[in-house]
């Protein structure tokens, strides 16, 4: 079943850990909004240091997304190789989902407000294109961390005019570690609101990711 969105989600999805955020010992400086620590897609997580990056674009509303991650090739002797992607980002509304509309004097909606789309809070539409063929992919932010410690992402996408669909999951921290302990129980009910059960995530290796060029392909709204 399609799970629901977390309420608090822009905060997980484009938080301050871009690129700054407060970490046991103090402050520390981060390159980056994310690193998976698990996966539900074994296509995904067959990939070492997976690095996420959400920032707001230099245009007004823009969003983009540009993660990392380290392949090896099919060679007799591996080769390593870092990959990169560059999404755009937009807010969304989930499939059948109800416009909420504000109200004129008379209690009806305005005219604006019916014309105006409705977005459903921590539902993103991901885009982009590779060799020609454009895909999307529908992202929810089903559960966060109150202090952003870990976030789950579900999403699910189709390649247009390529007959190809897939859906995963993400639980993400900001080191790559699994959540402490003491999270799991918030972990696990966040899982069983995607229909997902702890224990079908599959951890992705985060060694050897020295050198990750994850950084922003396009220009950043200046704060």
């Amino acid at each position: 079943h399609a799970p629901e969105a977390h309420t608090p989600a822009p905060e997980a999805h484009t938080h301050a850990r871009a690129p700054s955020a407060s970490g046991p010992g103090g402050r520390r400086v981060l390159r980056h909004s994310w690193i998976a620590c698990a996966g539900l897609n074994p296509a995904y997580e067959h990939f070492p240091c997976q690095y996420q990056l959400f920032y707001r674009g230099r245009a007004r509303g823009s969003m983009w997304y540009n993660p990392a991650f380290k392949v090896y090739s099919l060679e007799d002797e591996p080769r390593a190789m870092w990959r990169t992607s560059d999404y755009s980002c937009r807010r969304a509304a989930l499939p059948g989902a109800a416009a909420s509309a504000p109200a004129s004097g008379d209690g009806a909606p305005t005219t604006a407000a019916r014309v105006r789309p409705s977005f459903t809070p921590g539902v993103y539409e991901l885009a982009f294109r590779d060799s020609g063929v454009v895909s999307k992919e529908l992202w929810r932010v089903v559960g966060a961390a109150d202090d952003l410690s870990w976030a789950l992402f579900y999403y699910s996408g189709a390649a247009a005019h390529a007959g190809q669909a897939y859906t995963g999951a993400m639980l993400a921290t900001p080191d790559g570690a699994w959540p402490p302990a003491e999270r799991a129980a918030e972990v696990e009910a966040a899982c069983a609101r995607a229909g997902i059960e702890l224990w079908e995530l599959i951890e992705v290796t985060n060694e050897g990711c020295e050198g990750v060029p994850v950084r922003p392909l396009r220009e950043v709204r200046e704060e």
